[in-house]
Parts: structure tokens; sequence; C-alpha cells
């Protein structure tokens, strides 16, 4: 037993090691996504809203209103308010990448203003906490960074379940004990009680970083996003618009569903900042583990690698 717990350890290290960067950096910048409209209207300069109970322009009204405000630029991706009072965005681009986001009224499909996304710090963050900068390659990276943060969630429950012997001791913090002894605590206590976010989320951003880009939109054609989560295609050229995505469909919830999950849009404010939290456990996770490792006694090579044991290790009391 205490061999097997040796290696689960040294494999719960070498995860930390090897992708905790990458893992910090995928988290760190999920966290401040989450807050990521309210954060663009603060970079643009304001929310902008329209008259409340106005709807109703047609649809290539809208994409014609945008597209005479930059007549260089191609529409690709047009999202319908989802909540009274706010605009239509429609978002055109060059073929380079560079992106704009138009803001129309709803009502009369008159142009509120343009964003260009680049001059967003929050667009640039998006672009690290999906593909690191990679294109399809680095959404590859982040789905295995997802994987991994499951495998250290999974080793690191197996190096906690000692601790359901006494179950006081495994959420016990130690105050006033050397570092080494509060970090393990602190470590201890932190990645189990984050564990039933880490890994949903984990494993939800996998599988939409895997999804993300599987099919790709027919040249002249605009996906259309709905209020109620529908996604259409609008064909510029006839006007034919074809559903993609119904979240009445039992299989196209279910994905509706893990993009809910992973970005906490499912219990308002609060759920949000419960994102944000989360998103920042594993910094606290990585100074704890780092101080644990740095803090170690010497390991004599004759001997097998250990873990303090949850009844006698070190620092515990009786």
């Amino acid at each position: 037993m205490r061999k097997g717990r040796a290696t689960v350890l040294r494999l719960h290290l070498a995860v930390a090691l090897l992708a905790g960067a990458g893992l910090l950096l995928v988290s760190v910048s999920g966290a401040a996504l989450v807050f990521r409209p309210e954060l663009d209207d603060v970079v643009f300069g304001g929310p902008v809203r329209v008259a409340r109970g106005g709807v109703g322009a047609p649809l290539p009204a809208l994409l014609d209103a945008g597209q005479a405000a930059h007549p260089d630029l191609t529409p690709v991706a047009l999202t319908l308010p989802g909540q009274d009072g706010q605009p239509a965005r429609l978002r055109l681009e060059r073929p380079a990448g560079e992106a704009v986001e138009v803001l129309l009224d709803p009502a009369s499909a008159r142009v509120l203003g343009s964003r260009w996304l680049e001059r967003s710090p929050l667009h640039a963050l998006r672009a690290l906490h999906t593909e690191l900068y990679l294109g399809g390659r680095g959404r590859l990276v982040v789905a295995g960074f997802g994987l991994l943060l499951v495998l250290q969630g999974v080793t690191g429950f197996f190096l906690w379940w000692p601790f359901t012997r006494r179950l006081s001791r495994g959420f016990t913090i130690r105050r006033g004990r050397r570092w080494r002894v509060l970090g393990y605590d602190l470590h201890k206590v932190i990645g189990i009680v984050s564990l039933a976010f880490h890994v949903p989320v984990a494993l939800t951003g996998a599988l939409l970083a895997l999804s993300a880009g599987a099919v790709p939109a027919p040249s002249g054609s605009v996906e259309v996003r709905e209020r109620d989560g529908s996604v259409a295609r609008l064909d510029r050229g006839s006007g034919v618009v074809t559903l993609v995505r119904d979240p009445r469909r039992p299989t196209e919830r279910g994905w509706a569903l893990i993009a809910e999950l992973h970005e906490g849009r499912f219990g308002g404010l609060p759920s949000r900042w419960l994102y944000v939290a989360g998103g920042l456990t594993p910094v606290a996770l990585a100074l704890t583990g780092l101080g644990i490792w740095l803090g170690r006694p010497p390991v004599r090579s004759d001997l097998p690698l250990t873990l303090p044991s949850p009844q006698r290790g070190e620092g515990e009391d009786g």
C-alpha cells in the first residue's frame, strides 16, 4: 500500500512540475473571463443600451447595416440580444483575423457603435485561455491541460483518502506550526474542497476545446445565435436560414449545458463569483505545493518515498 501511495505521489508531483505553469495560465485567465462582458464594457467606455421592448428588425437588415459600416470586412456571426434593452452584436472579420463587433439596435437596425476586439485585453486573454495563441494545435494543448487537471484531482483525492479514517483531520488547518505543516494542511484542505469544482470544469473545458472549429461554417453564411440558445446559419446569397443547434434536442441541449457549466452561467452572479474563486485556487495549490516540495527533508536513496501519515505524520497532534 505504501509503495502504491509513493507511485501516486510521484505522478501527482510530476504533473504539477511538468504542466503546472500551463494549468495556472488556463485557470487564472478563465477566472478573469467570467466577467468578460462587464469588463469589455469598461474597456470600451461603458455599456450600450437600447429602448426596452425593441425587437423585430429582419436579420438581413441587421447584416446589411453592419456591413455598410465596415464594407471591407466579412460578417461571420450575429448574436441577438440575450436580455431586453441590450443591442444585437454583429462580428465581422478580415481574412488575417482582425475582428470588429458592431452594436445594432435590434428594432431599427441602426448602428450604435463599433468595437475593435483586438483593442481589448480581454480578447487576447480569451485567445490565451482557449488556444494559447497557437490556433487549432493550441486547443488540443488546452484540452490536454484539462485532462491533466482531472488527473491531478484524482491523484490528490487518492492521497487524501486515508483521512477518511478520521475525517475531521482531513479538513483541519493547524495554525502556529512550521510552514511545511501549515502548507501541507492548506494544500490538502484547498485541494479536497475545490475538487468538486475543478473536475467538471476541466472536463467540460476539454470537450469544448476539442469540439471548437470541428464543423466550419460554409463560405457566404453567417452564424446567428438566438436568445434561447439556438444557433442557425443564414445564407447571405439566398436568404435561407438553416437551424444548426436546437436546444430542445436532448444531445444539443447537453452541449449547451456543457458550455453553461464551464462558464458558470447557470446561477447568476453568485455562481460567477464562485467560478472566479475556483479559478484562482490553483494559485494557492501551486504555492503550497511548492512550499511542501522545497521544505521536504532529504530523502535517503535506500528508503521508499512516503507521505506524512494522516495519523502520525509530522506535526500531528497526539
